[in-house]
């Protein structure tokens, strides 16, 4: 067990966004083909294009559920040698990685693990790379981070500069950002549930400062368009589902 572990921290290491590259499209997911490369945007920044790029798949192959299936655990790296780059990778490893180790704990044990899938996508917008992580569970929970990389300053963008890059002014997203998870959970669970006091109850909590703040997940998608990513409140099953919605109507 100790020796597998650093074996598989060499092998999750994904080349998935490289500084100073062309950006290439994301892998479907459990292929190991090479992916199309896509056009690079123009840009004059350090870290401006200088060759290939190219992203790579490689997953657990050794954990087996009982129809003798594997489970898909796969975790993206940034190549990119910027201390912010750095951070990312290692809040993606201090996330992820424990959950793999779990893994393998607890099918040694004989029994199975209780995260069924660890996966990511990205998408481009403009020069920032949107890199969205998850790892599921059964009954549909599921648990999801934002990166969002700027390729040429070499920096993770905050919040307040992915609102300034969607648009959005503070107090525009100070006025909206409730309704927005408002119209995400009316969405899911229809006015005709509205006399029920537990609906009334998640919907509260689901707009509440608690939920909705400046520090919730947010990034642009491919069009500059602003979404939001938040617990939204439950009926039944677990007391919220981690939701991904449109900032504007």
């Amino acid at each position: 067990m100790k020796q597998l572990i650093p074996a598989l921290l060499a092998a999750l290491c994904l080349l998935l966004a490289s500084c100073g590259t062309s950006p290439a499209a994301t892998l479907p997911m459990g292929t190991d083909e090479t992916p199309v490369e896509s056009e690079a945007p123009e840009s004059t920044g350090p870290w401006a294009p200088t060759g290939e790029q190219m992203q790579k798949e490689n997953a657990v192959t050794d954990l087996l559920n009982e129809s003798g299936e594997g489970y898909s655990y796969r975790i993206p790296q940034l190549n990119c040698q910027t201390q912010d780059a750095e951070l990312i990778n290692t809040a993606i490893s201090d996330e992820l990685m424990p959950l793999v180790d779990e893994a393998h704990t607890a099918q040694a044990q004989g029994y199975d693990p209780t995260c069924v899938e660890i996966g990511w996508e990205s998408h481009w917008c403009g020069d920032v790379l949107v890199l969205l992580t998850h790892s599921s569970y059964p009954n549909d929970c599921a648990y999801h981070q934002v990166y969002c990389f700027d390729r040429i300053t070499g920096t993770r963008l905050t919040n307040a500069q992915i609102l300034d890059l969607c648009g959005v002014t503070q107090a525009e997203f100070e006025a909206g950002a409730a309704d927005a998870a408002e119209r995400c959970f009316r969405s899911i669970y229809p006015d005709t549930m509205g006399d029920d006091a537990l609906w009334q109850e998640q919907l509260e909590w689901t707009r509440s400062a608690e939920n909705v703040n400046d520090d919730m997940m947010m990034y642009p998608d491919e069009n500059g368009k602003l979404m939001l990513l938040s617990p939204i409140g439950s009926l039944a099953g677990a007391s919220y589902y981690e939701h991904s919605y449109p900032f504007a109507e």
